[in-house]
């Protein structure tokens, strides 16, 4: 399991190239979990988002849990507000 926090929100596309550039450069492993926190958040809670693949799979499946962030926070620069969602 890897823990990677972040400065700035990815999106999915991003997440899976930055999950495939940790996957490159660990050794061989039937599966990795990669979750990513945003700066501020607890690394002992929920992750904002994860990353997770098994060498059944050809790629990475990432999953971005927005209701996380009110359970554990970021950053308040990294916050979405209603307002910016429009």
């Amino acid at each position: 399991m890897y823990s990677v926090v972040l400065n700035k929100r990815l999106d999915d596309a991003e997440l899976d190239r930055l999950s495939e550039r940790i996957k490159k450069a660990t050794p061989k492993s039937e599966l990795i979990f990669i979750a990513f926190y945003l700066r501020g958040m607890a690394e002992d809670r929920d992750a904002w988002a994860a990353s997770i693949f098994n060498s059944g799979a050809e790629r990475f499946v990432v999953r971005i849990k927005e209701a996380n962030l009110q359970a554990n926070p970021p950053d308040a620069d990294l916050r979405i507000t209603a307002k910016a969602k429009q």
